[in-house]
């Protein structure tokens, strides 16, 4: 997730439902549904800290999160000796175009060659490592020297790695990432590459009262939203705990 700090602003846990348009919240009497409010945008970030993938109107929320056409939420993620890199190390990394191109991940940066890698790649002993996201470690596929010369050249950085993490290898528990406030998160919960859950969302009516109070237009895609909800009151987020039972699908 972002490394932005907020008040008022927090990652919920989604899980097992499929996203359509519309919110629902469950009332106390659980046969009784509340409109919440409408998705107005979703974001796909394949390769952690990088761009989103451009004109996604429908995904999947799976165990380890956002699945968009077979493309994960944070599934690559660069490292430097087996520990995770995210914008604040390298801000760069903002500058590098997510795609899917058939059965390819695609990415691609200004004065770069496109850089295409498997959607499913093979995993073997020899491709098998090891890596860590907030200090808890977790097995990923190594995806190759052409891929690290590519991120290192483009980063500027000589000994950079891209990770991927299938859905076959087991994943990191939510509920073993040291944080330092409380969350939803359940004992067996997993997350691939993600800071700390599936998901992240956000109200356009939060961002939009953060933009006034400090006087600037503040975009939500510095947040690093997964879905952002239109038709609600400010932070909004913080008192609804949005669930797969409270989605319209």
């Amino acid at each position: 997730m972002s490394n932005f700090e907020v008040p008022g602003v927090f990652a919920a846990v989604v899980a097992g439902s499929f996203l359509k348009h519309v919110g629902l919240r469950l009332t106390r009497n659980r046969n009784v549904k509340e409109y919440v409010g409408t998705v107005s945008q979703i974001n796909v970030y394949p390769l952690k800290s990088a761009k989103n993938l451009q004109n996604v109107t429908t995904a999947n929320i799976t165990t380890q999160g956002l699945i968009c056409d077979g493309v994960g939420d944070r599934h690559w993620m660069v490292t430097r000796k087996g520990h995770y890199q995210n914008m604040s190390a390298f801000q760069r990394l903002i500058l590098i175009q997510t795609t899917k191109e058939g059965s390819f991940f695609r990415l691609d940066a200004e004065g770069m060659e496109p850089l295409r890698l498997p959607l499913d790649p093979e995993v073997t002993g020899d491709n098998l490592v090891e890596v860590k996201v907030k200090f808890v470690p977790q097995r990923a596929v190594d995806c190759g020297d052409a891929a690290a010369q590519w991120i290192s050249t483009f980063l500027k950085k000589e000994g950079l790695r891209l990770n991927y993490s299938p859905p076959s290898l087991s994943k990191r528990f939510s509920t073993d990432v040291p944080k330092e406030w409380t969350t939803d998160a359940k004992p067996g919960e997993e997350v691939a590459f993600q800071d700390f859950a599936h998901c992240m969302i956000m109200c356009d009516s939060s961002v939009e009262e953060l933009s006034k109070r400090v006087q600037r237009n503040v975009p939500a895609i510095q947040f690093r939203p997964n879905v952002l909800v239109s038709g609600t009151t400010p932070f909004d987020e913080n008192f609804r705990v949005i669930s797969e039972s409270t989605l319209g699908y």
